[in-house]
């Protein structure tokens, strides 16, 4: 399988899998909210607070996938169809996805860390058992998203070449850094 190939696999697992937690996480935090609503009817600050940090961390999560999904595509398509080489944009595509593999672990290691807490509150808060399960499956995908985004990073390293034309990382670096009657040249 050639590398652009192998580039676009990837993107659109991890795109599938980074909106199937986005859905996960929107229906999660609008059933974790009506826990803050009540908490406040009932005066209880400290846990409308934290709810309302669970509610926060899972929003960060979904625009942070968001923002990653249509930004790498648009970089992705601009580079694929043009092989106009790597660049800076690559790059950045690249360390994004390193730090979506961090975010979206700490994302989920925050709805796993809390999800004991909120199995135990009262009766009182109307917290159902579908509740529980989107909450779990949240989590979850956020972890399978997190992992998808490491490997999405390696293979976008590895698959560089589909974005380049033939040698093209190593024959533009050595035609602008080491060209013959060039400033390097002239310094020797």
């Amino acid at each position: 399988m050639g590398a652009k190939k192998t580039l676009w696999i990837a993107w659109i697992i991890n795109f599938v899998f980074g909106f199937l937690f986005c859905i996960c996480a929107i229906v999660n935090a609008s059933a974790v909210d009506k826990i803050r609503d009540h908490a406040h009817g009932l005066g209880d600050s400290s846990t409308e607070d934290l709810i309302t940090a669970i509610v926060t961390t899972q929003a960060y999560g979904v625009v942070m996938c968001i923002i990653y999904g249509t930004f790498s595509l648009l970089v992705l398509l601009r580079k694929t169809t043009a092989n106009s080489g790597a660049g800076v944009m690559y790059g950045v595509i690249i360390g994004s996805a390193v730090h979506m593999f961090f975010a979206l672990a700490q994302v989920s290691a925050l709805l796993m860390e809390h999800e004991s807490w909120i199995k135990s509150l009262p009766a009182e808060y109307h917290w159902e058992s579908d509740d529980k399960k989107t909450y779990e499956a949240t989590y979850v995908m956020g972890f399978i998203s997190c992992v998808l985004f490491f490997v999405l990073a390696v293979v976008k390293v590895f698959c560089i070449s589909a974005v380049t034309k033939g040698d093209e990382p190593y024959d533009s670096f050595r035609d602008r850094y080491a060209r013959e009657g060039g400033a390097s040249a002239n310094a020797a």
